[in-house]
């Protein structure tokens, strides 16, 4: 199957997957993010290593393991045991508190593929991108977070890094 097929295939996933969610705040179908956190992997500049179609498919479904019912064993079945790996990877468990879980997160993030990293730069690039509406405390925290994420992922795409720093900047009116 070719590449451009598997994208479909992931992105038609994702929209089964994600029927009936929305995003906070907007309203916009759910499976938008997704789509747009793969389209900023594909224009960013990969570390040596890391599989460019594998981490475009795995960004097309990051949430599905956490946020939709779909089984670890299809995203192995259709897209292979490397994608399911790194989507895994980014997969938190939703029954724990947030700052749980976002603690959980930079604490395996050492060990987490280049991939799977960029993916997650990519992920809190586009949410901090869609941040108008938000209350201040909100943004304040999610600020203080995406600075975490990026200290704790260094070096590993540093034009997303420099993107989310600006975007702190602005919302938390901080210098980083």
């Amino acid at each position: 199957m070719s590449f451009p097929e598997k994208m479909l295939r992931a992105a038609r996933l994702a929209v089964i997957g994600h029927d009936g969610q929305k995003r906070k705040i907007t309203n916009v179908p759910y499976v938008v993010h997704p789509l747009r956190v793969a389209t900023i992997v594909a224009e960013a500049k990969l570390p040596d290593g890391v599989d460019r179609e594998e981490c475009i498919l795995a960004a097309i479904l990051h949430d599905t393991l956490e946020d939709t019912q779909i089984e670890p064993e299809t995203l192995v079945k259709e897209f292979g045991r490397n994608v399911y790996k790194i989507v895994n990877e980014l997969t938190l468990d939703l029954g724990i508190p947030r700052a749980e879980r976002i603690q959980k997160m930079l604490d395996r993030a050492d060990h987490m593929s280049a991939g799977a990293k960029v993916i997650k730069l990519a992920d809190r690039l586009d949410n901090m991108r869609d941040m108008e509406g938000r209350d201040r405390k909100f943004i304040q925290r999610y600020c203080q977070e995406a600075q975490a994420i990026v200290e704790k992922m260094r070096g590993v795409c540093p034009l997303l890094e420099a993107e989310i720093e600006k975007l702190i900047e602005k919302y938390a009116g901080t210098k980083v």
